[in-house]
């Protein structure tokens, strides 16, 4: 199944694209750690605290990346990437005596 790639997103990898430029390049620009760079990348909509930084970095007025934000926000499954734990067996699923849970 393709990734769907919201709007926002597209046009900020659209944007890196035709600067020609890394993305510590970008996240630096923007001023927000690399962690928060790859989660937008990964899907997470941008907080609006950081809107302005993107629609200076887009060329586009703040008002439209709200917009692109709200229309992500609206088609996005989830709007943040948790994973659940994985679950392992019991105690009864493991050597006698080695480990104990619960």
């Amino acid at each position: 199944m393709p990734e769907i790639k919201s709007r926002l997103l597209q046009s900020i990898l659209k944007e890196q694209k035709r600067r020609g430029v890394k993305d510590r390049a970008v996240y630096e620009e923007l001023g927000v750690p690399q962690q928060t760079y790859s989660t937008w990348k990964a899907g997470v909509i941008p907080r609006p605290r950081q809107y302005p930084a993107l629609a200076a970095f887009l060329g586009v007025p703040e008002e439209e990346v709200a917009d692109m934000a709200r229309e992500a926000s609206e088609t996005s499954p989830s709007t943040t990437p948790i994973t659940i734990a994985r679950t392992y067996g019991r105690m009864a699923d493991r050597k006698a005596g080695k480990w104990k849970f619960d």
